[in-house]
């Protein structure tokens, strides 16, 4: 495989459960890069959540943030693509999730936001305390959600955490029946993510492709969630993580080991041949 670039999901797929990086991960990453790969990250988290390792321009230029709805490009500090929702698509979202069992967050111009009620609950929803940790460095408590969406130029991206992750995927089959104008998937096992229609990772990379004279069938993908289903099926080699579901595990041309197994790594020292 003539490799160039190596897009890669964050949480369930290079961060280990704690929410670290392996030093195997690293000297793998490192690598692949001396050898002229450029390193992608792919997550569906903002710039100001990414785990400091990653947000050096030297290793990681470029990024794809919130699912897609974002390529920033760190050296020149500089957004490339936005694809986000305009504040009447993100009320419609908004009315409809708060008749459901969930804990509501939407991300405006690079920080997130939860009204106050919901901002209490963020341990009774995040399944790890590093998940908790994660999304209270994320989110800031507002006293009127609804207004302050209303009045954003635009949104990044809305989520919901369910109480009870049993009813995660009626939900689903609801947004998907009845608001076809919005892209919908998954990084959690309890939660739902609504981008816009046209912000998939997959969309993002393969506008950084063209951007970088970059062909798809170049790049490795990694992935463990449903939002990692476009960029997997973009890339020329999509991988997903031992640790991902069956329908992720189906929808790649290969699987590698758990996120706690460096299978990252494993992979890369594969490809290789390292």
């Amino acid at each position: 495989m003539d490799l160039r670039l190596i897009a890669f999901d964050l949480d369930g797929t290079l961060l280990r459960s704690d929410k670290s990086i392996s030093p195997r991960t690293m000297q793998a990453l490192h690598a692949a890069q001396e050898r002229g790969v450029l390193l992608v990250p792919a997550t569906g988290r903002l710039y100001r959540s990414l785990p400091e390792a990653l947000v050096a321009p030297s290793l990681a230029r470029y990024l794809i943030l919130v699912n897609g709805a974002q390529v920033y490009d760190s050296a020149e500090n500089r957004t490339l693509l936005r694809e986000e929702l305009t504040p009447a698509l993100a009320m419609q979202m908004l009315r409809f999730l708060e008749t459901r069992n969930v804990v509501r967050g939407v991300y405006i111009d690079g920080l997130g936001h939860m009204s106050l009620s919901d901002y209490e609950e963020i341990d009774d929803v995040a399944a790890t305390p590093a998940t908790s940790a994660l999304m209270r460095r994320s989110y800031q408590a507002d006293e009127n959600l609804e207004a302050l969406t209303q009045n954003a130029a635009s949104v990044q991206k809305i989520i919901a955490f369910f109480r009870n992750p049993e009813e995660k995927q009626p939900v689903i089959r609801e947004i998907m029946a009845r608001f076809p104008g919005y892209a919908v998937s998954s990084s959690l096992g309890n939660n739902i993510e609504i981008n816009a229609k046209y912000a998939t990772k997959g969309n993002a990379l393969r506008f950084l492709c063209r951007q970088l004279g970059i062909y798809p069938a170049q790049c490795m993908a990694f992935g463990d969630g449903t939002n990692d289903y476009s960029m997997l099926r973009a890339a020329g080699l999509g991988v997903a993580m031992g640790n991902a579901s069956e329908e992720v595990q189906s929808c790649a041309d290969a699987v590698t080991q758990t996120n706690d197994e460096d299978g990252v790594a494993q992979m890369i020292e594969r490809v290789l041949g390292l």
